[in-house]
Parts: C-alpha cells; sequence; structure tokens
C-alpha cells in the first residue's frame, strides 16, 4: 500500500497534499514535511496537522483521511463520525463517538462532509443532536 498523507496549516486556514516527509536516522522522528509550498519544521510540525489516507473513498470518490468527519449507513441507521487511526487493524479508521467499526466492513456507504479542522461547527451539531 502507498501511504498517502495531507497537512492541514492552522496559519492559512487550507490542506496540503505532502509531498515527502524526512524522518531523523537516530529517534526515527519526523524532522520535516515538504509540500508544493512549504517546508515545516521544528514547532510548525507541532502546530500543523498530519492526516493519513485510509487508502479508501466515499461514495462520491474523496478520499477519506484521518480527521475527516464522515456519514455512513451502517445496519440501516446513519451516524456522523469523525475517522481515527488505529494501527492495530490494518489501517482501518474508527470513529470517536461510542460506535467501534470497520469502515472496510461495516458499513453500506460513507460520504465526507468535511474534516475537524476546517468543519468543527459539524461536530457541534452533532453533539446537539444528540443531547436533545
Amino acid at each position: 500500500m502507498n501511504f498517502k498523507y495531507r497537512i492541514y496549516d492552522v496559519s492559512c486556514n487550507k490542506m496540503f497534499q505532502v509531498l515527502s516527509i524526512d524522518f531523523s536516522e537516530t529517534t526515527g522522528e519526523i524532522v520535516a514535511i515538504t509540500t508544493k509550498y512549504h517546508i515545516y519544521k521544528g514547532e510548525e510540525l507541532i502546530e500543523n496537522k498530519l492526516m493519513i489516507s485510509s487508502g479508501m473513498k466515499d461514495i462520491n470518490g474523496k478520499e477519506i483521511f484521518t480527521g475527516d468527519i464522515i456519514k455512513i449507513k451502517t445496519d440501516g441507521e446513519e451516524h456522523i463520525l469523525t475517522t481515527i487511526y488505529d494501527n492495530t487493524t490494518k489501517l482501518n479508521f474508527l470513529e470517536c463517538y461510542g460506535i467501534n467499526l470497520d469502515l472496510k466492513d461495516d458499513t453500506e456507504y460513507i460520504v465526507v462532509l468535511g474534516n475537524i479542522y476546517k468543519n468543527p461547527e459539524l461536530l457541534d451539531n452533532k453533539i446537539e443532536d444528540e443531547n436533545v
């Protein structure tokens, strides 16, 4: 599997495709992330958000990354969830609000609505709906 990454730049509120990631030979930690427009180093690596692709696409052909807010249908019910990386499940993604699903096997469809960095209001609406 080819790994794809994107980075959310908090200073300009934009998402960029990652072209390369450089690792320290001694510690294995990320020391630089390169996009078409910028090389992120030092504090920028902490401030900005790196996301990995699931290798899956939604029903519209949009690639699904960590941090995406998705709508899924499973067992006839729709849920709005966030995707998180779980390295114990072969790069499958799980959601945060109490439903633990393997998105590759347990869902009828998936639609990417946005992501937690650019569209946090989508989660605010979800939380309000659950409290009603």
